[in-house]
């Protein structure tokens, strides 16, 4: 009985294992429309047509078998096109990811039998089976925090590097081919168990282990890529505008004090009547401006006390800019730009008047600069790989601002945490001094 269990899933349930191997790679699969439908169609005629053509090929001839390895290669890409979002390259990406994990289970679960059986315990015993099930939940496990977590947040990531994705293809069914010769001349040398076949099982292992790490190293690195240019334009655009609103700042500050003293004159002669309450009233939002001993920061905190006052949010800063004298004015605008926007925009759809408070506080703690932005947050935003993850809709365009404000943090040796608790949103970022 146990022949037959263990015969089942180590060498008839490869189209088994090779399903089973896309449980670790799950996070990075997007279904597409009807896939509720779609998913269970394809996996019951990837399995018929795998146990339909198994007796008659594998096992006749090396090459056929080989092929029809292969075939269910292909088979697998399609199902995956045809399943989950994602272009062809992005299908065979995945696709080969669950080939080599089913690749590495294989040979992890074969180093098991050569231990066992040095070890004397007798072939179909229980444990035979016991260790195949360990191998599975060791490598599946081992995949998903090595590999899959690279990628995880990044819902969007594309495997658009042909010549690498060709060049591992080819590398696999050269494995494939290989593994399937070697196994059987092996078998039919009776050197199952011998330390050839330990070697074998090794150079197999690495292999594996060293085609997923140049796999996900690539397009890890390739998103990488996309988000730093990203960034950078949106760098280039922080400083636009922060030329332009410091221009205009200089500007409105000319005209605020000529104005203002005016409006003095006229309020001094008794003249003008209740518009001229209001009109003094309105030049002095230029009052807003602070002196925290960062002239860029007092610039951001007038653009976003304006903008605060217009959605009727209050903007509370306790603030000691000479501790940012370190930074550049575009780091500076841009991170405190993104932080706070971030909280304004958060704070719009409240309607409670008293939730409706952002606090920034900027402060020395041992020989760090501490930078808090703290609101109040209508509902729970989850934390995934230490970033909140955005609440638009279109979340592929979307969270920048805050890759943004990791990429200065880290580039001052700073440390950036979140923080969520009882509908409080908390910022926190320490920057060396």
């Amino acid at each position: 009985m146990w022949d037959k269990i263990v015969a089942f899933f180590t060498v008839d349930g490869f189209a088994y294992e090779l399903l089973l191997s896309f449980l670790p790679i799950l996070p990075l699969l997007r279904p597409r429309k009807l896939a509720a439908v779609r998913i269970p169609i394809a996996i019951v005629a990837l399995i018929l047509i795998a146990c339909g053509t198994f007796p008659y090929v594998v096992g006749t001839n090396d090459f056929l078998s080989s092929l029809w390895y292969l075939m269910l290669a292909v088979l697998t890409v399609c199902a995956v096109r045809l399943c989950f979002q994602g272009d062809f390259w992005n299908a065979l990406f995945l696709s080969m990811s669950a080939y080599v994990i089913q690749h590495l289970l294989f040979r992890f679960s074969k180093l098991w039998e050569f231990v066992l059986f040095r070890a004397g315990v007798p072939e179909g015993s229980w444990l035979y089976v016991f260790t195949y099930f360990l191998s599975m939940a060791a490598v599946f496990s081992v995949c998903y925090f090595l590999f899959t977590r690279r990628l995880e947040k990044e819902k969007n990531f594309r495997a658009n590097n042909i010549k690498l994705l060709l060049s591992t293809m080819l590398i696999v069914i050269a494995l494939i081919i290989l593994n399937r010769f070697t196994e059987t001349e092996l078998v039919r040398e009776q050197m199952e168990y011998s330390y050839l076949h330990l070697f074998h099982i090794f150079f197999g292992l690495v292999c594996g282990f060293i085609l997923l790490d140049s796999l996900y190293t690539n397009v890890y690195n390739k998103k990488l890529e996309e988000d730093i240019g990203i960034i950078q334009l949106l760098w280039q655009s922080d400083r636009k505008q922060y030329e332009m609103f410091r221009q205009n700042l200089d500007t409105m500050n000319i005209k605020y004090h000529d104005l203002k003293h005016q409006l003095g004159l006229m309020q001094a002669g008794g003249s003008g009547g209740p518009w001229l309450k209001e009109a003094l009233d309105a030049v002095n939002v230029l009052s807003l401006m602070q002196k925290t001993g960062n002239e860029t920061l007092d610039i951001v905190l007038v653009q976003k006390h304006m903008m605060c006052d217009a959605a009727g949010i209050e903007l509370v800063t306790i603030v000691d800019g000479s501790l940012l004298q370190k930074l550049d004015e575009t780091d500076i605008y841009s991170l405190f730009g993104n932080a706070l926007d971030n909280a304004i925009e958060c704070l719009k759809g409240v309607e409670e008047e008293e939730k409706r408070t952002i606090t920034l506080t900027v402060r020395k703690v041992g020989e760090m600069a501490k930078i808090e932005v703290e609101n109040y947050v209508p509902s729970e935003v989850k934390i995934v790989g230490g970033f909140p993850q955005t609440t638009k809709q279109d979340k592929e365009n979307h969270g920048y601002g805050v890759k943004s404000i990791a990429f200065i943090v880290e580039k001052y040796g700073g440390i950036m945490h979140f923080d969520v608790t009882e509908h409080t949103f908390i910022l926190d970022i320490m920057l060396p001094l």
